[in-house]
């Protein structure tokens, strides 16, 4: 059944290295609209099955959101968000979540899947030079009657407290 993916941000193509690591998911992404305005990656989000958000009109953002509910509702994919809402300065460093994404999973109905994504931002410096060993981390899974029952900024807190746990005990 399908799910809601949520993981933090490090890099820009974090959505393809997810692409790579879980073909069978078939995840589409929620992306914020500027993202689009790099032709590189904008050619590539498109590719991938990604849905712009537009946080400066709620009616396009709104759009995007339902499309999202969508989609997990007829089972066409699950959905990926990185709440952080941007990439972060340095991989420890986890951004305050925007739990309004959680909303989906609440009116699909569905389980949120929390993930963490390791040494990504390594890619960029050490592009074409050498490879670069990237980690896809299943951490848990907020059950679909938690997602029920708790508040979106409960579950972004019981999110954000796993990640930030894993990115802790790997930098330590």
């Amino acid at each position: 059944s399908r799910f809601m993916l949520i993981s933090n941000h490090a890099f820009a193509f974090d959505p393809l290295i997810y692409y790579y690591a879980m073909p069978w998911a078939d995840l589409a992404f929620l992306a914020k609209k500027e993202s689009f305005s790099i032709f590189v990656v904008a050619q590539i989000m498109r590719e991938v099955l990604c849905l712009p958000l537009d946080r400066e009109n709620d009616r396009e953002a709104l759009k995007a959101i339902l499309k999202a509910i969508q989609f997990l509702k007829e089972d066409k994919c699950s959905i990926a968000v990185f709440p952080e809402g941007g990439t972060n300065r340095t991989e420890e460093d986890l951004l305050p979540f925007r739990n309004g994404a959680f909303k989906i999973a609440q009116r699909a109905k569905r389980p949120v899947v929390v993930s963490v994504l390791e040494n990504s931002r390594a890619i960029y410096h050490n592009l074409f030079r050498r490879r670069t060993r990237v980690r896809v981390r299943i951490l848990g899974v907020v059950p679909t009657e938690d997602v029920a029952t708790l508040r979106t900024v409960q579950i972004g807190d019981r999110a954000h407290a796993m990640i930030a746990a894993a990115l802790q005990a790997d930098g330590a």
